[in-house]
């Protein structure tokens, strides 16, 4: 995207920044979201309640304008770990965004996590598309 790891980090860093870029407030229009905790930094957190479920999102790592790690607590649907890596370019920003999830030993879990990157791709490629465009209007 066509702004400073700088300015996207701005949006990564925040509860309201992240809502913002949000592709679930996209795909949910109906989507509740309650913002907690303090506006921006480790401990800034949201819970959400739509359509295709509830939980929380705390950011629990930061790395100033490179990283933002993210808590997701979805319930008994487990707890994934999601990191946006800021990679600074020429007048430019690449955002890597990355989810993990521990699916232990269930075999249901294991079996729905082969399927899981399938499941995230629109999601995650809408989200960046988000992202660039409030950044590259913003900057």
């Amino acid at each position: 995207m066509q702004a400073s790891p700088a300015h996207v980090y701005g949006f990564l860093a925040s509860n309201k920044g992240f809502q913002d870029f949000s592709p679930y407030k996209d795909a949910d229009p109906n989507l509740k979201i309650t913002l907690s905790g303090p506006e921006h930094g480790v401990g800034s957190s949201f819970a959400f309640e739509g359509k295709d479920g509830k939980g929380t999102q705390t950011i629990v790592a930061l790395d100033q304008n490179r990283s933002v790690t993210m808590q997701i607590d979805l319930g008994s649907m487990g707890t994934p770990v999601q990191t946006f890596n800021l990679i600074p370019g020429a007048g430019s920003t690449t955002v890597v965004w990355q989810v993990q999830a521990s699916f232990s030993m269930n075999p249901v879990k294991r079996v729905f996590g082969l399927f899981m990157d399938s499941m995230m791709v629109s999601t995650i490629e809408r989200g960046l598309s988000n992202l660039s465009r409030v950044a590259n209007q913003a900057a």
